[in-house]
């Protein structure tokens, strides 16, 4: 079960990074996804101390996701914007592991 839950976050943080990216909110578009990270990571702590209420969020987590990644692929697309929705990721991200 940890493993699958492991394996779950790690493919959605690694699914977030390769996003292709623009737009006029890249800081919002950022923030929904790390938004989705922290919490992913919060119920995956949560999981594999055994809370299986935290597994099934997880699940219905990645499904928001997985939306969300569909939406901004076809929203960004040039390299400069990529370049800036990945590092706004990457600062909201660093906030996030800070809490």
């Amino acid at each position: 079960m940890k493993k699958t839950i492991l394996f779950k976050t790690i493919t959605f943080i690694a699914a977030t990074t390769f996003l292709v990216s623009c737009g006029n909110s890249i800081e919002k578009d950022a923030s929904s996804v790390t938004d989705l990270m922290c919490k992913s990571v919060e119920l995956r702590d949560k999981a594999s101390n055994g809370d299986t209420d935290a597994l099934k969020e997880v699940e219905k987590l990645e499904e928001t996701a997985a939306k969300l990644v569909e939406r901004l692929e076809a929203k960004y697309t040039n390299e400069a914007d990529k370049k800036a929705f990945l590092d706004q990721m990457e600062k909201n991200y660093q906030n996030c592991s800070k809490k």
